[in-house]
């Protein structure tokens, strides 16, 4: 699949920070510039889309932690 330039981002971001949570509102300003809620409903739908580009691996994660944000694990 060939990603757009926010699930570049998105992914960039994880893998920078492979392993540890990274806040919602970190990614929301990095790739929104701001936290709206607009921004993050957007934020929902890369997440869920980056999610489905890696379903067939089981071995690459991107866990929510509610209210707080995410974490990336692979392996």
């Amino acid at each position: 699949a060939k990603l757009s330039h926010r699930e570049a981002e998105l992914l960039r971001i994880f893998l920078e920070n492979r392993e540890e949570i990274v806040q919602r509102r970190y990614i929301l300003k990095a790739i929104w510039g701001d936290d709206s809620f607009f921004n993050s409903r957007n934020l929902d739908v890369y997440i869920t889309k980056l999610r489905g580009y890696f379903k067939q691996d089981p071995d690459i994660q991107i866990i929510t932690l509610k209210g707080v944000g995410y974490r990336f694990v692979v392996g």
